[in-house]
């Protein structure tokens, strides 16, 4: 059993889907796609992708349809835990066995991308993201139309805020004040990269490296504050919570299971690790840091046929309703349909395909619905993981609580 894990492991690992759905011309297209529509013009980008990546996973899936029955066999006779309760023992295979599903739906991804079917590929995003509510895409148009009805006060008072935002860090800066996050916790199996493929940070429990990786666009410049809340965001609270789930399942699993403690301390399904990240974001910036709501109005135009030009203007007029220039309006639309449109061969979409890849709308309908009983030390499991080992009994502890680094910057450094 313990070389069936390791080898599922090892693949699984390698499959993170953004590698998958982030094109390789993003931001060439961007500069292009922008100033057309800022023109009037509308035209859609034409993505690619790394087809080479996209191969690769579609031969991690092969192996792991291979994996599959031959680890649900041996699960029979091979106990996961040292429990006593039944129930708890079938909880962790349970979630173990949706981890290899969701590693395969990865897979299919991929294939679908290669193939040009986006219907097939919107599909399979659903079925490992979800679809919005209709009750968080109606508030997500209300925040679009009027704005968010009260402020959030931030942590920092005025001159605190002025001496952070006077301070400028560039992608060098960045990484330097995350891995000096990681010394303060001793959090020690993360690298922590600067590349020019990211398109946005992004903490990469999986990926094609099989390491464990901080990612950092090369040109992402921000000040202090920003900073702070990106340390919260992506260190505290992403990270952290990874870690808290790596010790745990490292603690109740037997050894021939052990192999498979990076692939369960993340799940893509990341509801709660986004809303909770979003409420941090608050705390540090207070109305700044609120989840945006173009996300889902992107999705929704998305997912009812509109193109890439089209979302990009329908977002665009929301942001200008409420005060942002042309050029802040056509950027933020472009973040918001990208980020929708990923993963897309034929961005014209249509009523026929309706394409929309629904992964991001963990921030907005997550900031509105998680709470501190939702165990946020372990935000990386997804709500379903989380349900099943509470109701199963299975005890949930974490090892590095959260030590509000982001709003102490004199601890770090920073001031």
């Amino acid at each position: 059993m313990k070389e069936t894990c390791k080898r599922i492991a090892t693949l699984a690992m390698q499959l993170n889907p953004v590698e998958l759905v982030t094109p390789t011309n993003a931001r060439k297209e961007k500069d292009a796609i922008v100033k057309i529509l800022d023109n009037g013009f509308k035209v859609n980008p034409t993505f690619k992708y790394n087809r080479n990546k996209l191969r690769h996973a579609v031969r991690i899936g092969e192996q792991l349809g291979d994996l599959k029955p031959k680890f649900l066999e041996l699960a029979q006779h091979c106990p996961a835990t040292s429990f006593v309760d039944p129930a708890q023992e079938q909880a962790v295979k349970n979630i173990i066995i949706d981890r290899i599903n969701d590693a395969i739906i990865t897979t299919e991804m991929a294939q679908a991308i290669l193939d040009r079917n986006d219907i097939a590929m919107a599909a399979l995003s659903a079925e490992k993201y979800g679809t919005p509510p209709s009750v968080i895409m109606g508030y997500a148009y209300d925040i679009a139309n009027d704005g968010y009805p009260s402020n959030y006060s931030p942590y920092f008072d005025a001159d605190v805020a002025k001496a952070l935002k006077a301070q400028e860090f560039d992608a060098a800066g960045i990484l330097h004040y995350f891995e000096r996050v990681l010394e303060i916790y001793n959090i020690t199996d993360w690298l922590v990269i600067v590349d020019d493929q990211a398109t946005a940070i992004d903490v990469r429990d999986k990926n094609s490296s099989g390491r464990p990786l901080v990612v950092i666009p090369s040109t992402r410049q921000v000040d202090g504050l920003k900073l702070l809340e990106l340390i919260g965001h992506e260190i505290e609270c992403h990270l952290r919570s990874s870690e808290n789930a790596r010790n745990f399942w490292s603690e109740i699993l037997t050894d021939d299971y052990l192999p498979l403690v990076p692939l369960l301390a993340k799940s893509d399904n990341e509801f709660i690790y986004e809303g909770y990240a979003k409420q941090n974001d608050t705390k540090v910036r207070g109305s700044a840091g609120l989840p945006t709501p173009n996300y889902l109005v992107a999705m929704d135009q998305a997912r009812r046929g509109s193109s890439f030009a089209e979302t990009m203007e329908t977002v665009a007029g929301f942001e200008i309703q409420r005060g942002a220039t042309r050029k802040q309006a056509f950027s933020r639309a472009w973040t918001a349909a990208y980020r929708v449109f990923r993963g897309c061969s034929n961005c014209g979409n249509g009523k026929d395909v309706c394409y929309s890849f629904t992964k991001d709308f963990a921030y907005f309908g997550g900031f509105h619905t998680v709470n501190e009983s939702d165990y946020l030390d372990f935000s990386s499991m997804s709500m379903r993981d989380i349900v099943k080992l509470v109701e199963a009994g299975v005890p949930l502890n974490a090892r590095y609580e959260h030590r509000w680094l982001c709003l102490n910057p004199w601890e770090i450094g920073l001031l």
